[in-house]
């Protein structure tokens, strides 16, 4: 069974509820808030990381603590140079 993850998308990021199979989809204000089965959480970071705040990663905790890691690492990453 693939893991089931809860996103919130703004406007530009819409069409991943249109192109992936979900199995709930609610509107929160401008965005959306869904839920969807992945084979892989490494298309979830991917998806997330490449958003520019687009995409946020709701549940699981595990999955959205270790995105958020990720990204603040790259951040600092920046500021570095």
């Amino acid at each position: 069974e693939h893991l089931l993850v809860g996103l919130r998308l703004g406007r530009a990021y819409a069409w991943v509820a249109d192109y992936y199979s979900t199995e709930n989809v609610t509107e929160d204000g401008d965005r959306l808030q869904i839920e969807l089965r992945v084979a892989d959480p490494a298309w979830v970071r991917a998806l997330v990381l490449g958003s520019a705040g687009q995409v946020e990663v709701l549940s699981p905790d595990w999955l959205a603590e270790s995105v958020r890691i990720e990204a603040v690492s790259a951040l600092s990453a920046y500021r570095a140079k």
